[in-house]
């Protein structure tokens, strides 16, 4: 998915609880490309929006004009305290559980984006990507 937003000039940042040293690992190692990246080095760690916010700010971007992709219950807490939408890519049920304070947190989904299928994914950033020129 990364190097298809690559390909498509579509900035990407990334933002991990990761160290620097780590995520470069991996991006070197996968071939990756990030405009920005973000990491527990920088003194900014999710659930905390401020990573989400401090990218937002330097691309002079609204929230409604990005879409966060995370994997963990922390990525679904920062992306609705920036506001934010949010694609939550998981694998099966039993891998994730949502803490028991948040299982009652009707909101925590509300800018939440399911897809079917990665076409309808990459359509709608493809989409988004063209108002935002």
């Amino acid at each position: 998915m990364i190097l298809f937003f690559n390909q498509n000039g579509i900035i990407t940042s990334l933002i991990t609880n990761n160290s620097h040293k780590n995520a470069f690992y991996l991006i070197r190692k996968f071939g990756f490309h990030f405009d920005e990246i973000i990491s527990r080095d920088d003194l900014v760690w999710k659930p905390s929006p401020e990573p989400i916010k401090k990218i937002l700010n330097k691309r002079n971007l609204e929230a409604s004009q990005a879409i966060y992709f995370g994997d963990s219950f922390y990525d679904l807490i920062a992306a609705k305290n920036a506001g934010i939408k949010n694609i939550f890519i998981r694998g099966s049920k039993d891998k994730f559980q949502l803490p028991d304070e948040y299982r009652e947190d009707k909101k925590l989904f509300e800018q939440v984006i399911f897809f079917q299928s990665y076409k309808k994914i990459f359509r709608k950033i493809l989409k988004m990507s063209a108002r935002r020129q």
